[in-house]
Formats: C-alpha cells, structure tokens, sequence
C-alpha cells in the first residue's frame, strides 16, 4: 500500500514538473514576426496613429485606436475597436465593440460574448455570433452523462442484497 502511494505522489510530481516546465517555457517557443503583438493578461493598446501586424491576447482586453494589419484574437477577454482593422477579429469567451466609424474589413467571430457596433462602424464580410448556450449545451450534456455513472455506479454499490444462510441449502 506503501509502495502504491509513493508511486503515485512520484507520478503527480512528475506532472506538475511538466506542467511548470511547459508554462514557462511556451513563451519560448512562440514566435511573432516584426509587428505583432502577443500578451498574457497584460492590455494590448494600439493608439491612435500606431500600426500593428497581428494581435494576440490571452486573458486581457485589446484596444485599437489605429491600424490592425493582420487578424486580432482574444481569448476570455474583449476587443474594442476604435480604429480600422484589415483582416479578422475575433473573441472567445468575450465581447466584440466597434465604436463610431470603427471598421473591419473581413470577418467577426464572437464564441460565448456578445457584438456591439457603434453608429457608422462596418464590417466587411461576415459576422458570426455564438451564444453561451451553445458553449453551456454541451457542458451540461457531459456534466449529465457523468452523473448519470456517478448515479448508476452509487445504486449498484449500495443496493441491498439477498443474505443466505450458510452454508447454502441442498
């Protein structure tokens, strides 16, 4: 029994060593080309005037008041739009806003969040919204199925059961 506990704090050892390893040096192994912008938890701001290749953020916000050249993507976190952008903009878990005049040239895609277009603000090609329902619908569906084991697993266990007498009858 000894043995069994050792081996698995070992092996939870070993995964969290992987873990921290892989965190810190996946910064590393990324690469962005002159111009781009990649951030984790820290704003992203393009000012007025500024120009920008592409746009990544990772549980923060972008705000562009001037020049996106390339596409720009934010995961759990909002982009606001003041400025132009030439490709795709899109969000995960956040919210989408073009303020006046603001304009896009290509697509919006918004997955659990919302869009939100001021007066005289464009968008070139397609806008696509997906409610949090359609993130929540299979969450639920797989949280439900879990439980439904859970349940089945739990009524076979504790059941009651027949007691014979022993030894058994001829």
């Amino acid at each position: 029994m000894l043995r069994l506990r050792l081996s698995t704090l070992t092996w939870s050892l070993k995964a969290g060593l992987f873990a921290a390893l892989f965190c810190l040096l996946a910064p590393l192994a990324a690469h962005a080309e002159d111009g781009d912008i990649v951030h984790f938890v820290q704003p992203i701001v393009v000012h007025q005037g500024e120009e920008a290749r592409s746009v990544v953020c990772f549980l923060c916000s972008i705000e562009i008041d001037g020049t996106v050249h390339k596409d720009m993507v934010a995961f759990l976190g909002n982009i606001h739009v003041r400025g132009h952008a030439e490709h795709d903009a899109v969000a995960f878990l956040g919210n989408v806003t073009l303020g006046d005049n603001a304009t896009i040239d290509h697509d919006v895609v918004v997955f659990a969040g919302s869009l939100h277009l001021g007066p005289g603000a464009t968008i070139g090609n397609d806008r696509v919204v997906f409610p949090v329902f359609v993130f929540l619908l299979p969450l639920l569906l797989i949280v439900g199925i879990v439980g439904l084991i859970f349940w089945a697993i739990r009524a076979l266990l504790t059941r009651d059961r027949v007691v014979y007498p022993m030894p058994p009858p001829r």
